[in-house]
């Protein structure tokens, strides 16, 4: 679980937007860029070792596919780490 205030790579959490089965949506502050942001990450503290791995892949997949695409209604991706841990992906 990611705390408020806590820095994942260029960017500050600011709040809980929401939570799923896989992991949760920050909003955040791009510390670089100076915009705000979404982070989503994994809940890496759910999955045993041998699943995680498979869960960062599946994380991976979504990003790159995310990424593909490009239309007003798709948010965009800015950013993905997945070796950080909690792995994270960054969108508009």
């Amino acid at each position: 679980m990611t705390e408020t205030g806590k820095v994942l790579g260029n960017y500050q959490i600011e709040s809980n937007i929401g939570n799923g089965g896989m992991g949760q949506v920050f909003l955040a502050y791009d510390l670089r860029l100076e915009r705000q942001v979404a982070v989503k990450n994994i809940h890496t503290q759910k999955y045993e070792e041998a699943d995680l791995e498979l869960v960062r892949a599946r994380f991976g997949v979504e990003a790159k596919a995310l990424a593909k695409l490009n239309d007003s209604h798709i948010v965009q991706i800015f950013d993905f780490d997945p070796n950080h841990s909690p792995p994270y992906l960054v969108m508009e």
